[in-house]
C-alpha cells in the first residue's frame, strides 16, 4: 500500500515516513500543499496523510483541488484545530477522518488500516501501457493478452514504473520506493531486475515493440518509444 505523506514539520514527517514504512507501508513524503498536490497528479497512492496548516497551499485547498481532479483516494486529516466547525469544514471539503494532534501512533496506525479497508473492498484501477496490463485486483499482468508471471520483486518495480510511465526514473527513486524497506541494496539491483523484467516484457515479444526504455545517465522509462519526447 502507498502512502502520500504531506507534513510541513520536518521532524515530524520524517519519524512518521520512519514508522509507517517500518510497518511496511510504501510512503512519499511532502513538505507543502503545492508539492502535495504534483505528487498525486502524478502517481496513484492509495491513502493521503495530511496535515491543515501547509505553506503554499493550504490543507484545506489541497482537500478540494483533490476532490475537484476527480480523485478518490482516502484523506485522513493531521491537525491541531479541533473545533467542530473546523472538523466539519474539513468534513466538507474531502477528508475521509480525522486525527487531532498530538496523537497516538497507535491510533493513527489503527485509523489507516481502517481507511485501507475500504480501500480494498474497490477495485483498483488497471494499469495499461500499450498492450501491457496490471491488474493490482488480482495481480495478474499481460502482454498481448498473454499472461506474464513475474517474481514478487518483479512485480512491484513494474507497477512504479507503471504508475509512472513515460516519465525517466532514476535507480535512486527506484531503491527508495520498490526497495525501501530492505538495507544493503545498491543500484546494481535495479539493473538486474530490470533485466529480469526485460527478458520477460520485452524480448518473449520479440514482435512487438519496445516498452522499457533505458536513457543514458538518467535511468529508465516505460512506453513506446515514439512517445517520447
Amino acid at each position: 500500500m502507498r502512502i502520500l505523506l504531506v507534513e510541513d514539520k520536518l521532524p515530524l514527517n520524517k519519524s512518521l515516513a520512519k514508522i509507517l514504512r517500518r510497518h511496511a507501508y510504501a510512503v512519499d513524503q511532502a513538505f507543502d500543499g503545492e508539492q502535495a498536490l504534483c505528487l498525486v497528479d502524478d502517481s496513484y497512492y492509495d491513502v493521503m496523510i495530511l496535515d491543515l496548516t501547509l505553506p503554499k497551499i493550504d490543507g484545506l485547498q489541497v482537500l478540494a483541488l483533490v476532490r475537484e481532479r476527480g480523485l478518490k483516494l482516502p484523506i485522513l486529516v493531521l491537525t491541531a484545530r479541533v473545533t467542530t466547525p473546523e472538523i466539519v469544514t474539513g468534513l466538507r471539503s474531502g477528508a475521509d477522518d480525522y486525527l487531532a494532534k498530538p496523537f497516538e501512533v497507535e491510533e493513527l496506525l489503527a485509523r489507516l488500516q481502517a481507511l485501507l479497508r475500504r480501500v480494498s473492498d474497490k477495485k483498483q484501477p488497471v494499469l495499461q501501457v500499450a498492450d501491457l496490463i496490471l491488474d493490482p485486483s488480482s495481480g495478474q499482468v499481460t502482454r498481448a493478452g498473454q499472461v506474464i508471471q513475474l517474481s514478487r520483486k518483479e512485480y512491484q518495480l513494474l507497477a512504479y514504473l507503471m504508475h509512472k510511465s513515460h516519465w525517466i526514473i532514476t535507480k535512486q527513486e527506484l531503491l527508495a520506493h520498490v526497495w525501501e524497506n530492505e538495507t544493503q541494496v545498491y543500484d546494481r539491483v535495479v539493473d538486474t531486475y530490470i533485466c529480469f523484467l526485460r527478458k520477460k516484457i520485452d524480448k518473449a515479444f520479440p514482435h512487438l515493440p519496445t516498452l522499457i526504455q533505458t536513457v543514458k545517465t538518467r535511468g529508465y522509462r516505460l512506453g513506446l518509444e515514439a512517445e517520447h519526447v
